[in-house]
């Protein structure tokens, strides 16, 4: 997005080379998958799909400018740690400072070998379609892919947002009202067991009139609760299923734009130009790194 010859780098003062045609290859091979979805509105479950579904979202999230800056942050850090040892990046056998055509190289080839590795994690996952309501659209950034997990880290030295941690949640917008997740198993096993909990309890409930009292507000309200409760995992469960978009209300809007921006670098755009939540959103973090992203 708003990149331009990104995957070309300067052989020498008078000729460029480029990495163009093998990535209009890959994205060529996935366009029939994500056409289908895209008219059907469903999944189907196959392994051809899900292949080529984790094969889009893995490449999807490789492929930007905030992926490739990763090499000038190691860079970075790499200059740090010799500082501290008293000598120079220089001084370092093999070293050469990173130049624009060289990060290229270096991107498109940690690409070629991190993304079958990628795809077949994320092709392990639950996959799910997620529609926005008819007043709302998705925000589409350039940095496309968004993580989230509410797995807390077992470790304060590691963070919880990685392709392969359990609980991880992936997503990518694939049209303005239609959201492809890919979730880790172990978030459908949850939604299963809390239906079960949840109909034992209003088993209980069903099965003991007298201890229950149907006419009490604060207990109507406790069991209305629980009945939306197992609502919305049984929901979860049927979409992860039968391939069928999940429909979305406003909270869960803003909880999806919000990552959008979250992950963003530079650039959102909106199909409506709906940017009320950006703007909020960013005057809420004014240190996030992103804090010159524009709307569009």
């Amino acid at each position: 997005m708003a990149e331009r010859r990104f995957n070309d780098f300067l052989v020498d003062e008078e000729f460029y080379a480029t990495y163009e045609p093998a990535i209009s290859d890959l994205e060529s091979a996935v366009l029939p998958r994500y056409q289908r979805v895209l008219d059907e509105r469903q999944l189907c479950h196959t392994a051809d799909e899900k292949a080529e579904l984790g094969l889009l979202i893995a490449f999807q999230f490789l492929r930007t400018r905030s992926q490739r800056n990763w090499f000038l942050q190691m860079e970075r850090h790499l200059a740090e740690m010799a500082e501290r040892m008293g000598a120079r990046p220089e001084d370092i056998e093999g070293y050469s400072p990173l130049t624009e055509g060289g990060l290229t190289i270096q991107h498109n080839e940690f690409m070629k070998d991190a993304l079958p590795q990628f795809a077949n994690i994320i092709a392990s996952k639950d996959f799910a379609l997620l529609a926005a309501p008819e007043d709302r659209t998705f925000y589409l950034g350039d940095n496309p892919v968004a993580l989230h997990n509410s797995i807390p880290s077992p470790s304060p030295l590691y963070g919880n947002i990685g392709i392969g941690l359990p609980g991880i949640e992936i997503y990518l917008p694939l049209s303005y009202d239609l959201l492809l997740a890919a979730w880790c198993p172990s978030i459908a096993s949850n939604h299963r067991e809390s239906v079960a909990e949840l109909d034992r309890m209003l088993a209980t409930i069903m099965l003991s009139p007298v201890a229950w009292n149907h006419n009490d507000p604060a207990q109507k309200a406790m069991l209305e609760k629980a009945r939306g409760q197992r609502a919305e995992a049984k929901n979860r469960i049927d979409a992860i299923e039968n391939g069928k978009p999940i429909p979305l209300i406003d909270e869960n809007m803003d909880f999806h734009n919000s990552m959008a921006l979250a992950f963003a670098r530079h650039f959102v755009v909106c199909r409506d130009s709906d940017f009320e939540l950006a703007r909020r959103w960013m005057n809420d973090n004014p240190g996030h790194t992103g804090n010159m992203i524009k709307f569009g």
